[in-house]
C-alpha cells in the first residue's frame, strides 16, 4: 500500500481557506497480525464452546424421554467430552498466538531471555 497524500481545500464561513491533507489508512504488519490473532481466537472460541451448547440443548429436549442405561452412559460420555473441549479454549489462546503472530513470538522470546538473564545475575 502506497502512502499518497491528497490535498482537499476547505472554505469556512469567513472566507479563509484551510488545506486538509488526507492520508489513506495504512494497515501495518502488526495490525494484520493482531487481526489474525483475534480471528483465530474467535474461531477457536466458537469451535470449543459450540458442541457443549448443542449437547445441553439436546439434554433439555430429551429430558422427559425414557432412556436405556446404555444411552444414558453414551450421553454422559458425550457431555464429559464436550465439557473437556469447552475448557480447552481457555488454555490454547497463548499457543494459537505463538503460531499465528511473529511479533508475539519475538516478544515472548525476549521476555524469556530477560527472565533467564535476571535469574543468572541473581545466582552469581
Amino acid at each position: 500500500i502506497r502512502t499518497v497524500n491528497r490535498v482537499r481545500p476547505e472554505t469556512n464561513s469567513i472566507g479563509i481557506r484551510n488545506i486538509t491533507v488526507i492520508r489513506p489508512v495504512i494497515v501495518r504488519s502488526k495490525d494484520q497480525q493482531l487481526v489474525r490473532m483475534l480471528s483465530v481466537n474467535i474461531i477457536a472460541f466458537i469451535i470449543c464452546k459450540f458442541p457443549s451448547t448443542l449437547v445441553l440443548i439436546y439434554q433439555q429436549i430429551t429430558q422427559y424421554e425414557e432412556k436405556s442405561s446404555d444411552q444414558q452412559l453414551i450421553e454422559q460420555l458425550i457431555l464429559q467430552l464436550t465439557f473437556f473441549w469447552y475448557f480447552i479454549d481457555n488454555g490454547i489462546d497463548c499457543y494459537t498466538n505463538i503460531l499465528v503472530s511473529k511479533t508475539f513470538r519475538t516478544e515472548l522470546k525476549r521476555i524469556f531471555v530477560d527472565v533467564y538473564h535476571t535469574c543468572i545475575r541473581h545466582r552469581n
